[in-house]
């Protein structure tokens, strides 16, 4: 698949990213092993660029991209790029905007 150039960046991503808000399940139940399935045949078609976010889920997306991508990101890592969100946390039970450095971390 083609890749252009992402930004001011030297990272090579395809134009269409991969997204995965419904992976977070707050669109309904989330079968996991089709989700393996649709990321693995996702990268079989050449898509490199994925995105997600904590809010997904409070991380559960990420946690199943990373997942699913475990063995791509330890053995070539520089052929998948995540993108990925912050700033939002619970405080008891209000969601909180919070972009700041200690939670970013």
């Amino acid at each position: 698949m083609q890749t252009v150039t992402l930004g001011a960046t030297d990272l090579k991503v395809t134009p269409l990213a991969y997204g995965t808000w419904q992976f977070g399940g707050d669109w309904g139940p989330v079968d996991e092993g089709a989700a393996r399935e649709a990321i693995d045949c996702a990268r079989s078609m050449g898509i490199n660029f994925f995105d997600t976010a904590q809010a997904y889920g409070f991380g559960r997306s990420e946690r199943l991209l990373g997942a699913a991508l475990a063995h791509e990101l330890r053995s070539a890592r520089d052929s998948v790029v995540i993108a990925t969100k912050g700033g939002l946390r619970m405080d008891g039970d209000r969601l909180v905007r919070d972009a700041g450095p200690a939670w970013l971390r």
